[in-house]
Order: structure tokens, then sequence, then C-alpha cells
């Protein structure tokens, strides 16, 4: 072969090479991704709003716009999680599968609290083991 057509060879394999990387790309699982990316998201704006006091913010300076900027987070915030649980759902996250596997079953986390361990330690609370 010519050292033309062996070069035509060798960069039709790479755009075969690339495109097939493409479509591999496109066949990910987008929701999930977008669900995964929408919590972090809402784990960076709950860590901004804890770091943030706002008995520390001078709210009577008209040039700093810090209170409004956590205003605007806090009214988001109800939006995305709304988004985030419906993704949750549709990607298929945190359920589980029945033994049959045709039923799923939504796994519930309960918030950690004392109630809560109280309820889990039950009567074994007080007692030594």
């Amino acid at each position: 072969m010519s050292i033309g057509l062996e070069n035509i060879i060798k960069d039709l394999e790479k755009q075969v090479a690339y495109l097939q990387g493409k479509n591999a790309y496109y066949e990910q699982d987008g929701i999930g991704k977008l669900y995964h990316a929408l919590n972090r998201k809402a784990n960076e704006m709950a860590e901004l709003l804890n770091k943030t006091s706002l008995t520390a913010i001078d709210i009577d300076d008209p040039k700093i716009k810090t209170f409004e900027r956590l205003q605007k987070i806090w009214v988001d915030a109800g939006t995305i999680s709304a988004s985030i649980k419906a993704l949750e759902v549709l990607a298929g996250i945190n359920q589980e599968v029945t033994a049959d596997k045709k039923e799923v079953v939504q796994v519930n986390k309960k918030p950690f609290s004392p109630e809560n361990m109280a309820d889990a330690v039950g009567e074994l609370a007080g007692k030594r083991i």
C-alpha cells in the first residue's frame, strides 16, 4: 500500500475511535449523573449557608450584597431539593429490588436525631451490656 492510503486509514481509524467514544458518552446514565451533580451542589450550598453568620453581615451597607446572595440561595434551595428527589426516583437511586425483582422498594433514610437514636436503641437504652 502507498503511504498516502496508510495515512488515510489511520485517520479514519482515529475518527472511528473518537466517534465510538462520543457515542459511549451519550449512552451513560445522564439522569444519575445529573442527580449526583445537583446533590453535590446542594451540599455546597448548605456548607456556604452554614459557614456564613447572618449576624456578622452588615445589612445596612448597600455595597455589601452578601445577604441578597444568601437569600437567593435559600429561595432556590426548595426547587433544587425537589429536582434532586425527582431525579432520584427517575434514576432508581436509593431503591432496593425485592427478592422477586419485580417490585422496587424505596429506602427511606431517617434524619439523625436523638429521638431516632432512642427509637433504634429501644429497650437497650440505659442498660449495660
